[in-house]
């Protein structure tokens, strides 16, 4: 791929020349690696990453969710593609916790000797 024809390395615009050589001097490590492995664009909303936006490293399934701290399971995300993406995960986690909740709640009562009465288990004293 040819340099487009006004750049230069040392034009300042690190999303180009991290996007293009995975690498940059002033562009950290892991961002200049996932900007060239995404090829410029933002794994939420696929647009095309400019020298003015917020660059944050996102972990594809949430670390909370069961998502692990590898390269394999991190994106480069806009800022605010971020805030929603994190958004969307809390409530998948909220959710996973209601489910764990509930069906925890139902292993606890089949140890129990009760009868439903209006709506409500009670409790029979062996």
């Amino acid at each position: 791929m040819k340099v487009k024809g006004d750049k230069s390395p040392y034009d300042g615009d690190l999303v180009y020349w991290s996007t293009r050589m995975g690498r940059h001097p002033e562009m950290p490590q892991r961002k200049a690696f996932l900007l060239k492995q995404q090829k410029g664009s933002c794994s939420w909303c696929n647009l095309k990453f400019r020298e003015e936006d917020i660059l944050e490293i996102d972990h594809i399934q949430a670390i909370s969710l069961g998502g692990k701290d590898e390269w394999q399971n991190l994106q480069l995300l806009h800022g605010h593609c971020h805030d929603r993406k994190t958004a969307y995960d809390s409530t998948k986690l909220r959710e996973l916790k209601s489910t764990q909740y509930w069906e925890k709640l139902a292993q606890e009562l089949l140890k129990l000797n009760y009868l439903w009465i209006d709506d409500i288990p009670v409790i029979i004293e062996s």
